[in-house]
């Protein structure tokens, strides 16, 4: 396997483009994601991704037939 390539990111912006991916999902009401800006950490892209997609992933899919 090859390396993790680490990297110094803006994690609130990743978050923010996971969670407009997930504003896709049909349900009753929109979610209205909190993110706060200028989180910066360094590490792996393609991983944070996936821990940002099942993290928020989850927190929509288990809220998606709760009204407004």
């Amino acid at each position: 396997p090859q390396p993790s390539q680490f990297e110094d990111l803006d994690l609130c912006e990743l978050a923010q483009q996971v969670a407009a991916e997930l504003d896709r999902i049909d349900r009753r009401a929109p979610v209205a994601w909190r993110l706060p800006a200028g989180l910066r950490v360094r590490g792996s892209v393609p991983a944070l991704r996936i821990v940002l997609q099942n993290l928020l992933g989850n927190a929509a899919k288990f809220t998606r037939d709760v009204d407004a």
